[in-house]
């Protein structure tokens, strides 16, 4: 079964449009993942920089870990984000977990020069933590921060879910433009149909309207007209 020139229009037009909507939702979903999981990062950073100046700062003044660590505790409260001064084994100096459940062997694995970054899972619940060493004259610590990822879960289900809703809204929204187009664009070939139709030998100096002297149905209008002269 052929469908008309219009809906088959519609159609390929639709599939193309649904495609490319696929593609771009793709793009979209991986970019903000990973614009949020950078986001995350970038936070996590921040505070841990954060505690580490804080605590080498009390340790000027102090001279001693423990202290310096009470004192940096608190100094910095920061809702939702556990925040700990550990020694090089792994044990808190000084800690505020704001419902992370630590193990000493958490952060200190984890806790080389550099800063490390990790995702880990404690009772059903996903969290990203940094555990970065720091070296000073009275001794090296760890400084341990993490904050769940939930939140940043919900604020991809929720983009999952617009696109889910925006693109066959779209897609409709696409047909029903390409079926208008596709309507206006064939009326001059049903209008020339018609008229055809109507042409006789009672009537063979009827002639056919070009709808315009310069497209293709211009042109098939002027050649079915002198195709009536001859």
């Amino acid at each position: 079964m052929r469908y008309a020139i219009r809906t088959r229009l519609t159609l390929w037009y639709s599939v193309v449009m649904t495609v490319v909507l696929a593609v771009f939702s793709a793009g979209v979903l991986g970019l903000h993942a990973r614009w949020g999981r950078a986001q995350f990062d970038s936070e996590l950073a921040s505070l841990s920089a954060a505690l580490a100046q804080v605590m080498q700062e009390e340790l000027a003044e102090s001279g001693n870990l423990q202290k310096a660590g009470t004192e940096t505790w608190e100094s910095i409260d920061v809702p939702g984000r556990a925040t700990a001064i550990l020694d090089t084994g792994g044990m808190p100096i000084s800690a505020r977990w704001s419902g992370f459940p630590y193990a000493a062997k958490s952060a200190a694995p984890a806790a080389g020069p550099q800063p490390g970054f990790a995702t880990l899972t404690r009772n059903g619940t996903d969290w990203r933590t940094l555990a970065r060493r720091e070296s000073s004259a009275h001794g090296d610590y760890i400084v341990f921060v993490g904050g769940p990822l939930d939140e940043l879960r919900r604020q991809h289900a929720l983009v999952v879910r617009v696109l889910f809703v925006a693109t066959p809204l779209i897609v409709l929204l696409a047909a029903a433009v390409s079926w208008w187009v596709a309507s206006a664009a064939l009326q001059p070939v049903t209008m020339m149909a018609a008229q055809a139709e109507a042409i006789t030998d009672r009537s063979a100096d009827w002639r056919l309207d070009a709808p315009s002297l310069t497209d293709e149905l211009g042109q098939l209008a002027r050649a079915f007209n002198r195709l009536l002269g001859r």
